[in-house]
């Protein structure tokens, strides 16, 4: 009997007045946030981004749509974010490691940070990279002329270096000859990742009957 008064007399104490109590949580509340953000601060700043332990035979395809900085936020107190003006800039910086493959070719941007900032709530965009590996391979490809039989190159084939994911496309180079000329010379064209030996190509069909 005395605990289920007990009960209801503290029930009826929570619930008395129980608009004022809401309305005083509320304000605590919104004070407790107004305090917070008087105190806190971030720190906005773009850090270059560099990649390292590319091996010597790889190259990053996708290169030119990398970004080359990342942009790097510190929220704190104010006082020790303040103190990030007088760190020294080589004592904080961001890398992407590509000595290690990755399956995806997602790469983890990694920031390194002096203790002092280690305690802050630190935050990175992008924190993760797609990066298009692949390795530079040599092959010996014929030439071939398409619309004659009645010419020779100089030389019958050439050298190319390329990314592995073309050689099974690769079978040889393919030519069309102007034939009205007895002998010209062709300048094979690459691209960023094929480079052709040599890149000029003689023709002629002289003697040849």
């Amino acid at each position: 009997m005395f605990s289920k008064i007990t009960l209801k007399h503290l029930l009826d104490k929570l619930l008395d007045d129980i608009f004022l109590k809401v309305i005083s949580l509320v304000l605590a509340v919104f004070i407790w946030l107004y305090l917070k953000n008087l105190i806190s601060t971030t720190y906005e700043f773009y850090l270059p981004l560099n990649y390292r332990g590319l091996s010597q035979d790889k190259v990053i395809v996708n290169q030119n749509e990398l970004p080359n900085y990342i942009l790097v936020k510190i929220k704190g107190n104010k006082e020790d974010v303040s103190k990030i003006l007088n760190i020294p800039k080589n004592s904080i910086y961001a890398f992407v490691d590509l000595s290690v493959i990755s399956p995806k070719s997602t790469y983890q941007v990694k920031l390194v940070l002096p203790e002092e900032i280690k305690r802050l709530e630190v935050s990175i965009f992008p924190e993760e990279i797609f990066i298009d590996l692949d390795m530079i391979v040599e092959t010996n490809l014929p030439i071939v002329i398409l619309n004659s039989d009645r010419y020779q190159t100089f030389p019958k084939e050439v050298r190319v270096k390329t990314l592995s994911r073309n050689v099974p496309k690769l079978s040889a180079i393919e030519l069309l000859v102007d034939t009205n000329k007895s002998y010209d010379r062709i300048i094979l064209e690459g691209d960023n990742f094929t480079v052709f030996y040599p890149q000029v190509i003689f023709v002629s069909n002289i003697g040849i009957r």
